[in-house]
Formats: structure tokens, sequence, C-alpha cells
């Protein structure tokens, strides 16, 4: 009876939902006008200023959903340009109810310190003009913001953010919009909150990982972003620390996953029919991630119950 009613439940996480095309776009913003590099705003202190280049990465994208459900969204990144309408496919998902959106605005360590040249030309991770690439050992510019500032607009700034250590994943709650057969994530970006607290009316350059870099990072994780949804209401962003949802990746996957995630857990792999196929613990410290090596082929379920007793189910696809 136990297996009978696992297998009901398992099938109906798998089938319950149909596949939900859905979309990111983001809104720019400065100071709540249409961005634009000749567009003059205020910070919090009050500093004229233009943003004339602002570049970023968003990484780690995930979907909340149907009561707290977590659906990655694998191997994906994108390089933002602000003065660029930002519209792009997230791809299809076994969605109800949307909750809300998870992603990092930088690039995840486990991509941060590959070879720029070992993507096509048009990958958002390539060699970029200007670059976006700090070297092999730094890693990438999270976020490149530059411009002019003062009273006159006559002092240049430039910060240009990175580092493992400030990478930071955020949560916005949001419905997302139906726009035909697609389900829309509608973010607003007011990225004139992004310099909030630093002071560039006197000029300022600041390229790497700490000071006014590391400010304009939390400022994009906990400031710049919200949800505009179809009734015209701001759902808040909240700042969300990565280790209270396990990675599970790469999915799908050739049959090596990684699953990271801290302190003592167990974990279990059903396959379809709600047969367990393996199970253990994990008692090890959070230095580096748990490999699983799958050797068949097919679709599964992974199950991990954490130390607190939160259960956490993902489907895994191996090919």
């Amino acid at each position: 009876m136990k297996q009978t009613l696992f297998t009901i439940w398992m099938f109906s996480i798998l089938t319950v939902w149909s596949q939900q095309p859905v979309r990111l776009s983001i809104d720019h913003q400065l100071g709540g006008a249409a961005f634009g590099s000749t567009v003059t705003a205020q910070n919090d202190l009050g500093n004229d200023f233009r943003a004339e280049r602002l570049q970023f990465y968003i990484s780690q994208i995930e979907l909340v959903h149907d009561g707290g459900q977590i659906t990655p969204v694998p191997n994906t990144w994108f390089l933002v340009d602000a003065n660029v309408s930002f519209d792009e496919s997230l791809g299809s998902f076994p969605i109800g109810t949307l909750e809300a959106i998870r992603f990092g605005v930088g690039v995840e360590q486990a991509a941060n310190h590959l070879d720029p040249a070992s993507y096509a030309m048009t990958h958002p991770l390539a060699p970029k003009n200007p670059s976006m690439h700090w070297g092999w050992q730094a890693g990438y510019r999270f976020v490149c913001m530059e411009g002019k500032a003062g009273s006159a607009l006559d002092q240049v700034y430039e910060v240009h953010a990175l580092g493992d250590n400030n990478y930071k994943i955020q949560q916005i709650s949001t419905t997302g919009l139906p726009q035909g057969s697609d389900l829309v994530v509608s973010l607003t970006a007011d990225y004139a909150k992004a310099l909030d607290g630093v002071d560039v009316n006197s000029g300022l350059i600041r390229h790497g990982t700490s000071g006014e870099a590391v400010d304009l990072l939390d400022n994009f994780a906990l400031k710049v972003f919200t949800s505009h949804e179809g009734n015209g209401s701001v759902l808040s962003a909240e700042y969300s620390v990565l280790e209270k949802e396990p990675r599970i990746y790469p999915n799908p996957s050739a049959g090596i996953l990684n699953i990271d995630h801290p302190g003592r857990w167990a974990w279990q792999l059903f396959d379809l029919s709600g047969r367990e196929v393996r199970s253990g613990e994990y008692t090890g410290v959070h230095d580096a991630p748990f490999r699983l090596d799958i050797r068949e082929s097919g679709a599964y379920l992974f199950r991990l119950t954490a130390s607190d007793g939160l259960v956490h189910t993902r489907k895994i696809i191996v090919h």
C-alpha cells in the first residue's frame, strides 16, 4: 500500500503540470525613468550621475512554484546590457502556479573560472568587447557600471565588481504575467539604486572585490530588482542565501551529478516506478559537492532529507 501511494505521489509530481513556456523580461530604469546613457539620476546621497555603460550577468535561475517546488533553469547565463531591451526565453517547465524567481547577479563559482575561449562566440561567457572577464583566477566581472557624476557631470566613475565571495542569490516574489501561451516573469530594474551609499560625486574608480564593488553587488541583490505585476503592484525582493536549497547540477546529466548542500543529510534515488534505486547519507564537511554516479539513462527522482527534517525533491534526467 505504501509503495502504491508513493508511486501515485511521484507520478503526480512528474505529470500534474503541463509544460509551461516561461520568459524573463527586464524593464531597464534609472531613477524611475526609462534607462538611457544620457539620463541623469540621483542616488540616495544626492549625487547626480549618468550610467553610460551598465552590463551584468544573471545566472543560476530557479523558478519557485506550486507550494515551494523549485525548478532550475539549467546551463543558462545572460549578459544583460541596460542599453538593450531584455526579453528572453527560459524554456518550458512543469509549472502550475508560479510563486517566485531566484537568480544570482554574476557568474557562479563552478563556471566563473573556466576559459572564455572555450565557448562559441555567441555564448554569454565567451570573450566580449569591452571585456567582461578579469582573468582565469579572478573570473568574470559580475557588474560593470561606468559614467559621469557630480554637479556638472564632469567626474568619471567606474565600478567593476567581481569575486566568488560576493556572489549572492536573491528571491523575488512573482506570479508572472500571461502573454499568449507564455508566462512572463516581468522585472523592473532601477539601476539608480545600485549606487545607494556609493559616493560618486567626486569621481570613483573601483575595480575588484572590495569596497564600493561589494556595495554595488549588495545593492543589486537587495534593491535593484522588483516584480511588476499586471495590476501595477510591486512585490518585494528578498535576499536568500544559496545554501538554504540544494544545488543539483548538471541536470540533465551525462551520469555524474553534483549535490551541493551544507550539513548532514540523507538521500534516496527512485526510478519512475517508485522503486528505490539507491540511498545513502552525506556526512562530509561542506567544502566540495557530493558526487553521485548514475550509470543508466532515464528519469529519476532524487530526494534529499536535511537534518532539520526538510525534504527536497528534484526530477533528474540522465542521458
